[in-house]
C-alpha cells in the first residue's frame, strides 16, 4: 500500500473541485440509452469486477426498465446534481509482478485497480466523447503513439527505425535517450491535469466529473488475515479506461521547448528523445540541451525521471567494438543532475536495438524465449497421449508465433543464417504438434499444419503495417518511410545492403495501387463535424426483408417488382430517387448510380482488387456527394446490398465503422437534406435497379480508374491472403522435396485435416506420419541406422517393410485387413492407380479411421 499511497499522502482530498463557468457544448448533452447499450454491447468479455462482484454480463442482461434507472443515475452525476456513489469509488488493488523483476522488491509490482463495472460503464461513455474531442482539437501531439486509434507499437518503431536508417544513410550519428518515468500514473498531480484540460478547451462537465472521479478514492488491499485501506486523491488509477487518455493530455506539451533537430516520440509514459548529426559532439550537445529542458518540464508536472532505468544508445556506421568505452569518452548525459548510462543494446517497446542495427540480440532473445515456451508444448503433448495436434498448434500460434510476429518487419532483412534459427523454432513446434519424425520435410510440415513459412509471414505483416500508414498521409511516419524508400533506391549507402522488409512491402503496395498518391485518405471519426454516436435525425434506414420477408427465396420476382413500384410511386413520390449498384467480375470492379428523374447516370471504374461490397458502398458514397450539390431536399437511395445499408446504420449507431462508411457519414453530416437509405432485392426486374446494375458493369471496361478513395484495408487483406497462399502453393508444386506428401496434398488448406476430427492424439500421429511418408517401419529405421535390416520380418516375401507394404501388401496381416477395411475395399477396387498415396489423397476421415483400426489389430504404431 505504501508503494501506491505513501504515508505522507493525506487521507482526505487536498484537491478542491474547480469552479468552472458552465459551457454549452454538444458533447455535454445527457447520455442516451443508445450510448449506454453501445458501450455494453462492446464489452464482449467480462473483465474483473469490483468489490461489489457485479460483472458486465449482469448489467447487460438487465431489463430496459433497469437500464433506464441506471441511465438516470449517470445523467444526474453528469449534470453535477449527484455525487458519485462512494462504493463506486472503492477499488480493490491487485499487484502484478512486472516481467523479469525481483519479486522481493516492492517497486517490481504494478498496482492494478479492480473498479466497479457500473462506474467503468459511465467512464467508457465519457471516454468515447472525450477521446473524440481531444483528437478533434488536436490536444495530443502526433508523436504520442500510445492508446490511440490507428496508432500502435509497430507504427512507433517504424517511425523511429526509419529516422535511424535515414541518418545512417547520410553517415550521421544518432544518439537516442530512452527515459523512464517513475510510477507515472501514480504521480499525476490532479490540479495540473484539470487546469490543462480547461486551457485546452475541454467543456466544463468533463472537468467537473473527472475532478470528482479522481478525488477521495478508496484503495483496498485484501490479505489472508487482514484488510488494508487508504483514501487517496493522488494520480490516475491503473485499470481505468480514462487513465491512458488523461495521462496523454497531462504530458501533451512535453515536446514544447525542445531544441531544433531533436525529435521526441512517446508511447504512453515511455519517452524517447533522439538527435542526429554528422558530428557526434553536436548531436550530444543538442540531446543534452533537450534533456535539460525535458527535466524542467517533468518537474513542473510533479513527475520524476528514474535515471538509473533510463538509457542512452548511439547508432552510427563506425567500426568501434565497445560503445561506452570507445565512443562516449568525455561525453556524459544527465537529467536533473543524474547520470544516464550509455549502453550497447536497449530494449524499447519489447524490441532490442543494438548500435549497429543488426537485430542479432533481438533474434537471439526470441530464440531463448521460444525454447522456453517450447517446453510447454512438449509438456502438453505428452508423447502420444497428450493434447490434440489442433490444440498444440493453437498454443504455438498464440504464445510463440505472436512473439515472432511482433515488429518482425524490422529484422526481416537480416542474414538468412540468423533467420533460419527462427524457422527452426516453428518447425520444432509443428513436429511436436503432429508427432512428426525429425527427417520429415519442412514443406510437408507447413502444408499439413496450414502454417505458412515465416519469411512469407513477415512480408504479410510488413505490408499490412505499411498499408495502414500510407493510406493516411497525416500519419507521422508517412513521410519518414517514403523518404527512406527514396534514399534506399538512390543512395550509394544501400547498393550492397539488403533492402528493408517494410520498404519492399511499400513497393509491393505501390504495384497493388499505383494511384495511391492521388487517392483521398479515409475520413477519421474525429474529423466528422459531429460525434457520430449522437443520433442523426436527417437519415433513415430501411431493410424491408426483415419486416415483410421480401427475400427472393420466399417471394416471386413479379410480386417483389410490383411491391417496390407501389412504394416508389406512393410512399416516395415526393422524394428524388437514386439507384446505386456495384459490380465485380474477373475483368475488374465497377460502381454506378442512376437518378431517373434527372436522367443522371454516373459510373466509376474502381481498383480491380476491391470487393463488390466496397463497390456498393462507393456507389452510395458518390451518390451522397452528388446529393449535396443538388437543391432538392428529400432523397431516397436504393441499393440491393443489405450489408451496405446495415454497415452505415450500425456505424451511425456507434458500432465500429471504417473506410468508406465513415466517408458516407461525413457526407450525411454535411447535408441538411432528408435522406432515406433503402434496400431492394436485386435482379428482380426493377427497371431502375437493372439500369444501375448495367452502368456498374459498363464501368468495369472504362479506360481510366475513377477512384477518389483508397482501397479499403479489408479488401487489401483479402488480396494479400490470396496472393501469399498462391505463392506458398507455387512453392509446394515446384519443390523437389517431399514428393510423397505432395502427391497426397498438393496445396495448402485453410485449416489442417485433423481440425474437429475427434481423433485421439495417437491416431492423428499415425495418419500424419503416413501422409508425411516418414514412419517407424523397418525400411526407414534401417536408413537412419536404428535397425539391422530394411526387410519385413512378418512375411517371407523378402520385401522392404515400407508403409505401403505394411498397410496394403504384407500377407501376414491379411486377416486384419479383412476385419478393419470396409470402405477402403470399395474404394480400392475403383482406383486406377492402386497406391497408398492415392488412397490417402482422398482425405476421407472414414478411411483414416479404418487404417487406425487396422493398426490396433496388428499392434503397430507408425
Amino acid at each position: 500500500m505504501k508503494h501506491v499511497v505513501p504515508d505522507y499522502v493525506p487521507q482526505q482530498s487536498e484537491v478542491d473541485v474547480p469552479i468552472i463557468n458552465p459551457t454549452n457544448h454538444e458533447l455535454e448533452v445527457e447520455f442516451t440509452l443508445h450510448e449506454l447499450t453501445v458501450v455494453l454491447k462492446n464489452k464482449k468479455k467480462d473483465t474483473a469486477p469490483g468489490m461489489d462482484g457485479i460483472s458486465f454480463s449482469m448489467i447487460k442482461n438487465l431489463p430496459v426498465s433497469a437500464l433506464d434507472i441506471i441511465l438516470q443515475t449517470y445523467n444526474a452525476i453528469w449534470r453535477n446534481e449527484m455525487e458519485i456513489p462512494s462504493n463506486w469509488k472503492q477499488f480493490q488493488v491487485v499487484t502484478v509482478l512486472k516481467p523479469n523483476k525481483d519479486k522481493n522488491d516492492e517497486g517490481s509490482y504494478r498496482p492494478i485497480s479492480l473498479i466497479p463495472c457500473f462506474i467503468k460503464t459511465l467512464n467508457t461513455m465519457i471516454k468515447n466523447r472525450l477521446e473524440w474531442l481531444v483528437e478533434k482539437l488536436k490536444i495530443i501531439p502526433n508523436t504520442q503513439y500510445g492508446f490511440r486509434k490507428k496508432r500502435g507499437c509497430a507504427d512507433y518503431m517504424m517511425h523511429l527505425v526509419s529516422d535511424i536508417y535515414t541518418a545512417k544513410t547520410h553517415n550521421e550519428t544518432t544518439i537516442l535517450a530512452s527515459l523512464d518515468i517513475t510510477k507515472a500514473y501514480d504521480q499525476v498531480f490532479v490540479p495540473i491535469l484539470l487546469q490543462k484540460m480547461y486551457v485546452k478547451g475541454v467543456p466544463a462537465r468533463f472537468i467537473t466529473y473527472i475532478s470528482k472521479w479522481l478525488t477521495d478514492r478508496k484503495l483496498t488491499l485484501i490479505f489472508p488475515k487482514y484488510i488494508c485501506s487508504r483514501n487517496t486523491s493522488r494520480g490516475l488509477p491503473q485499470g481505468s479506461v480514462l487513465s491512458p487518455l488523461l495521462f496523454s493530455v497531462y504530458i501533451a506539451e512535453i515536446n514544447t521547448g525542445l531544441p531544433t533537430n531533436v525529435h521526441s516520440l512517446q508511447y504512453a509514459d515511455d519517452i524517447t528523445l533522439y538527435s542526429s548529426n554528422k558530428k557526434q559532439e553536436l548531436a550530444h550537445n543538442k540531446l543534452q540541451l533537450a534533456l535539460n529542458e525535458l527535466g524542467t518540464t517533468i518537474n513542473l508536472l510533479h513527475l520524476q525521471i528514474n535515471a538509473s532505468k533510463s538509457k542512452i544508445i548511439i547508432f552510427n556506421n563506425k567500426r568501434t567494438q565497445n560503445q561506452s568505452n570507445n565512443i562516449t569518452s568525455g561525453m556524459n548525459y544527465t537529467i536533473n543532475n543524474q547520470n544516464i548510462p550509455v549502453v550497447d543494446t536497449m530494449r524499447l517497446l519489447g524490441i532490442i536495438l543494438d548500435r549497429k542495427m543488426t537485430f542479432k540480440p533481438h533474434v537471439n532473445n526470441l530464440i531463448i524465449q521460444g525454447q522456453k515456451d517450447m517446453s510447454l508444448l512438449k509438456y502438453i503433448s505428452c508423447g502420444r497421449k497428450g493434447a490434440s495436434p489442433e490444440f498444440i498448434l493453437r498454443v504455438y500460434l498464440n504464445t510463440i508465433r505472436t512473439k515472432l510476429d511482433y515488429c518482425s518487419f524490422l529484422y526481416g532483412h537480416v542474414p538468412q543464417n540468423i533467420l533460419k534459427k527462427l524457422d527452426t523454432l516453428q518447425n520444432q513446434a509443428m513436429r511436436i504438434a503432429t508427432g512428426a519424425l525429425k527427417s520429415t520435410p519442412t514443406l510437408a510440415l507447413q502444408t499439413e499444419c496450414s502454417v505458412i513459412p515465416l519469411d512469407l509471414r513477415r512480408q504479410v505483416i510488413s505490408e499490412r503495417a505499411i498499408y495502414k500508414i500510407i493510406t493516411d498521409n497525416t500519419h507521422p511516419a508517412y513521410h519518414k518511410i517514403v523518404y527512406l524508400q527514396f534514399v534506399s533506391n538512390n543512395h550509394p549507402h544501400w547498393q550492397r545492403k539488403s533492402k528493408l522488409t517494410y520498404i519492399r512491402a511499400l513497393e509491393i503496395i505501390q504495384d497493388f495501387n499505383p494511384n495511391y498518391n492521388n487517392n483521398r485518405d479515409f475520413t477519421k471519426v474525429w474529423d466528422l463535424t459531429k460525434f457520430s454516436n449522437l443520433t442523426n435525425e436527417n437519415i433513415e434506414f430501411h431493410t424491408e426483408s426483415e419486416k415483410y420477408n421480401m427475400s427472393k427465396k420466399h417471394t416471386t420476382p413479379t410480386f417483389i417488382k410490383q411491391y417496390y413500384e407501389e412504394r416508389t410511386n406512393l410512399t416516395y413520390k415526393a422524394y428524388t430517387q437514386i439507384y446505386t449498384d456495384g459490380s465485380k467480375n474477373t475483368d475488374g470492379v465497377g460502381s454506378a448510380f442512376y437518378i431517373p428523374a434527372l436522367n443522371v447516370k454516373k459510373k466509376f471504374k474502381l481498383n480491380k482488387h476491391m470487393s463488390s461490397y466496397s463497390a456498393e458502398l462507393y456507389a452510395i458514397y458518390m451518390s451522397m456527394k452528388y446529393i449535396n450539390t443538388l437543391s432538392d431536399h428529400q432523397f431516397v437511395i436504393f441499393t440491393d446490398s443489405q450489408a451496405a445499408v446495415r454497415a452505415v446504420d450500425n456505424s451511425i449507431k456507434g458500432s465500429r465503422g471504417d473506410g468508406i462508411v465513415i466517408n458516407i457519414i461525413e457526407e450525411i453530416q454535411k447535408s441538411s437534406k432528408r435522406i432515406i437509405l433503402h434496400w431492394i432485392p436485386g435482379h428482380c426486374g426493377i427497371v431502375q435497379n437493372e439500369t444501375a446494375d448495367k452502368l456498374a458493369k459498363e464501368a468495369i471496361y472504362e479506360e481510366e480508374i475513377h477512384q477518389i478513395l483508397h482501397v479499403p484495408s479489408d479488401d487489401f487483406k483479402a488480396y494479400q491472403n490470396k496472393r501469399y497462399i498462391d505463392l506458398f502453393n507455387n512453392k509446394i508444386t515446384q519443390s523437389t522435396k517431399a514428393r510423397w506428401y505432395i502427391n497426397i496434398q498438393g496445396s495448402t488448406t485453410k485449416q489442417p485435416w485433423f481440425t474437429n476430427s475427434r481423433f485421439k492424439r495417437c491416431e492423428t500421429i499415425n495418419i500424419c506420419r503416413i501422409r508425411y511418408g516418414h514412419g517407424t517401419v523397418n525400411s526407414y529405421l534401417h536408413r537412419i541406422g536404428q535397425y539391422f535390416t530394411p526387410l519385413c520380418l512378418n512375411c517371407t516375401l523378402g520385401k522392404p517393410e515400407t508403409l505401403e507394404h505394411l498397410l496394403l501388401e504384407c500377407p501376414n496381416f491379411e486377416y486384419a485387413r479383412t476385419q478393419a477395411f470396409n470402405k477402403i475395399k470399395t474404394i480400392w477396387s475403383k482406383l486406377t492407380d492402386q497406391k497408398l498415396t492415392q488412397l490417402m489423397k482422398l482425405n476421407d476421415l472414414e478411411i483414416y479411421k479404418e487404417i487406425n483400426k487396422y493398426l490396433v489389430y496388428i499392434k503397430k504404431q507408425i
